[in-house]
């Protein structure tokens, strides 16, 4: 299990040094309630955010085994026979602008198709679970009680904001399980918005293609919402360990400086040269004030506190977090961590002139790798 630096170290004061707010080389604006700045957006995102983003890639929707799932729901069968045979984004937007506000259904099932993507595999049968509320969908017609959740949820979105939408759909003390089978459409939409079915995951694409789409039809004062996955949250992990190496090696480059200046300050230690005891062999002295920068693994009488502090350990073990990284770290089905999410987006977007949903946008292009290539090739698609 991973560790994070105890109150009052030394690691924390270095902390505090490093965060000073958006001044500070490497960070962002300062995280809400939190005497830490986010840390700065890896290069190549802060790349994709500089420049205005492509249009995503379009791929086939396989229309008859979606429409195979959904027997006696009509709305959802209708909505995906009427989607285009390529589709990205930008279709998915309209198509649910298409049913809405008439047709909760039919925009909620359009989104999915676009949600779930080319291999939709057990994508109908899943849509069809949480349109009727039931882990038996054969038969059954679409729940009353899910179209008015559905629908309740993207007016809260665009009343209250991303946050507040997210909250409808995922906060409830009526936990909804499989094994409840039948008595589910009884706990569905009860003083809440939870749906029987519908993770974060996809919940939260449903209020991005529907706040995106709304947005364009009236002045809300909220932005769109971006959306959070599983992918999201692994992409930051990844970053935030990158800031718990870079955090970690600063923090033991202060301490090894404390030490240097302690060690040539008493007056039996050896006058400072580039045989420092300090200095490993590969390192140079730094220009200013004759201080010297600490190794991962210094030479000298710091290369023994190093180790002792656990501040490195072997790759094939957990390494200790650090608060910096701990910003990065979000836990899946939690409205706060949703909020922070949102706030992290926006304060690297805001130098960019970026929302949260559009630097959102960014990080699912660097994980997909999905933007059109060719204008051409789009222009032919949507044409065909």
């Amino acid at each position: 299990m991973t560790t994070s630096h105890e109150p009052g170290s030394t690691s924390d004061t270095a902390a505090d040094a490093r965060s000073t707010g958006p001044e500070s080389d490497g960070t962002a604006s300062a995280a809400p309630n939190s005497p830490l700045a986010f840390p700065a957006p890896p290069e190549p995102l802060e790349e994709l955010m500089a420049a205005p983003l492509t249009p995503q890639k379009r791929f086939t929707v396989p229309k008859a085994s979606w429409i195979r799932k959904f027997g006696e729901i009509p709305h959802a069968s209708d909505a995906i026979a009427g989607l285009p045979a390529w589709m990205n984004r930008d279709s998915a937007i309209a198509a649910f602008s298409s049913h809405w506000p008439d047709d909760p259904v039919g925009a909620f099932t359009a989104t999915m198709a676009w949600a779930y993507g080319e291999r939709a595999g057990y994508a109908g049968y899943r849509v069809a679970r949480i349109l009727t509320a039931s882990s038996r969908p054969e038969g059954r017609e679409e729940n009353p009680r899910v179209r008015t959740a559905l629908r309740t949820s993207l007016e809260v979105a665009m009343r209250d904001g991303a946050v507040e939408g997210f909250s409808y759909l995922n906060d409830c003390t009526h936990k909804v399980k499989s094994h409840q089978g039948t008595d589910a459409d009884l706990l569905v939409g009860v003083d809440c918005g939870r749906i029987y079915g519908l993770g974060p995951s996809f919940f939260t694409k449903w209020l991005h293609i529907g706040t995106l789409a709304l947005s364009q039809e009236s002045t809300s004062t909220h932005p769109p919402a971006p959306m959070l996955d599983s992918q999201a949250t692994a992409w930051l992990n990844t970053h935030a360990r990158i800031v718990d190496e870079d955090c970690l090696a600063q923090d033991e480059a202060q301490k090894a400086a404390v030490i240097h200046r302690k060690w040539h300050a008493d007056a039996s230690s050896p006058e400072c040269t580039d045989h420092c005891l300090f200095l490993g062999a590969d390192e140079a002295r730094r220009d200013a004030g004759g201080s010297h920068t600490a190794g991962t693994h210094a030479d000298g009488p710091f290369a023994d506190r190093a180790h002792a502090d656990g501040a490195h350990t072997d790759r094939v073990r957990r390494t200790p977090t650090t608060p910096e990284g701990d910003l990065l770290r979000l836990r899946a089905g939690r409205t706060d961590d949703y909020s922070r999410y949102i706030d992290l987006l926006s304060a690297w977007g805001e130098p960019y002139g970026l929302r949260a949903v559009d630097v959102s946008d960014r990080i699912y292009r660097l994980i997909r790798d999905d933007g059109e290539q060719d204008s051409r090739v789009t222009e032919e698609l949507a044409i065909g």
